[in-house]
């Protein structure tokens, strides 16, 4: 049996593994399950569709050619479309926002998300966005890799994971602190209802949308912009139904990468699943502090400090008790699955490990800048952006900021960053 045939094999046996297992759970524990279910869903989404805020950045910058950024906008739009319907209907049954809820108040699903808008951050913004473009790769984009056996990605998560420790103590500092005060924190229907809101959302991605152009447009004068041929390429893309079928039944259900369009309605769905059956919203990155308290008690670090006192509660019960870091996992078998069933799996280390230091970097830059931040791409830009919060943009924007200052100062010194007009 040749090793793609195994992959197959043990992909397979994986997907029934997981149904199974998740069936039990949903009988055993309904809330775990719907968590693990959401997760390995998203992981398999995302990883079949290619959705990864990071890679679309610096796709974007390095070729000129923003056609995935537009999907991205698009997201957005169709998020915040049914996050509308869901907010409205439990503010009309008496529902208020997460942080305002007491008592026996219902919260607004995916509330939590409204975050203030703060120099914490702005600051942890810009370095998740610095971070992510050297990994290429957020959070969630990290996550799925390992899955796939990338030993860098491996490598950066680890950091990624210890980053998260600094970053929780400098948070918990900067709310104890007078800066704290100097915030705002902004629910859109609070200022225009819920269809102004919606509009309002749509109206700040077509004004990203027209930005984008303009620069589509400036590096097509400046002869920059890079044709189709010459970025980087899927590996079994679908164009149309016909081409899908040349492929082959096999290729068409489980190898082909999914188009932008699916992917975005797929990531969508799965997000008012989440808002309806769970009452919370999509996040990756900040839920891993819990996982790095975990990991590295077993290996004697204590955790003595105040920041870590609410994490060291939701412990007690054991990590495997705790929600998200259930879909955690599922993110990361979903990744695992659609790479063994489409035979993509690839264990090895894919670097230069010249570069190690500066992904061992880029993962500390990006935990301790999703603490300060809130999250990363989904849980505080996506989640934030979708859920008619202030902050989702500012997010938008500042880790953007990073992201091009990191990519010009960086100017090719590392593999992950084209120099630029080459």
């Amino acid at each position: 049996m040749d090793r793609k045939k195994i992959k197959r094999a043990v992909g397979f046996f994986l997907m029934i593994g997981l149904l199974v297992f998740n069936v039990w759970l949903w009988n055993d524990n309904t809330q775990l399950g719907t968590f693990l279910f959401v997760g390995w869903v998203l992981g398999y989404i995302l990883t079949r569709s290619r959705i990864g805020f990071a890679t679309i950045y610096v796709e974007f910058f390095n070729t000129g050619d923003g056609t995935r950024f537009y999907y991205l906008l698009l997201m957005f739009v169709f998020g915040a479309l049914g996050t509308t319907v869901i907010h409205s209907i439990a503010a009309a049954d008496g529902a208020v926002l997460q942080f305002q809820a007491s008592g026996s108040q219902t919260a607004i699903p995916g509330t939590s998300a409204v975050s203030p808008v703060d120099l914490s951050l702005i600051i942890g913004s810009l370095l998740f966005g610095s971070g992510m473009v050297i990994n290429k790769g957020g959070g969630s984009e990290t996550l799925r890799k390992t899955g796939q056996g990338n030993g860098r990605y491996m490598l950066t998560f680890l950091f990624l994971l210890i980053g998260t420790l600094p970053g929780q103590v400098a948070k918990t500092a900067f709310d104890q602190s007078s800066l704290s005060q100097y915030s705002i924190r902004m629910y859109l229907p609070d200022q225009a209802g819920y269809t102004g809101a919606l509009l309002l959302t749509a109206a700040l991605a077509g004004a990203v949308f027209l930005l984008t152009r303009s620069y589509e447009k400036k590096r097509k004068q400046e002869d920059t912009y890079e044709t189709k041929g010459k970025q980087e390429k899927e590996k079994h893309p679908i164009k149309t139904f016909s081409e899908a079928r040349q492929g082959g039944m096999y290729h068409t259900l489980f190898q082909a990468n999914w188009p932008a369009l699916l992917g975005v309605v797929s990531v969508s769905a799965v997000l008012f699943v989440s808002l309806i059956f769970t009452g919370e919203t999509l996040k990756v990155t900040k839920p891993l502090l819990k996982a790095a308290v975990a990991l590295f008690s077993q290996f004697g670090v204590s955790f003595d400090h105040p920041a870590f006192s609410q994490t060291l509660k939701t412990l007690q019960n054991g990590i495997w008790n705790d929600t998200e870091s259930v879909r955690n996992a599922g993110v990361l078998g979903g990744a695992l699955l659609y790479s063994l069933t489409s035979n993509s799996f690839d264990l090895s280390w894919n670097m230069k490990w010249r570069e190690a230091p500066w992904y061992m970097i880029s993962g500390l830059l990006m935990g301790f800048g999703a603490m300060l931040a809130g999250g990363g791409n989904i849980g505080a830009l996506y989640s934030g952006i979708v859920n008619l919060s202030l902050s989702g943009w500012a997010v938008l924007f500042f880790g953007a900021m990073g992201s091009i200052a990191t990519m010009t100062a960086f100017n090719g010194r590392v593999s992950t960053i084209h120099k630029a007009n080459e």
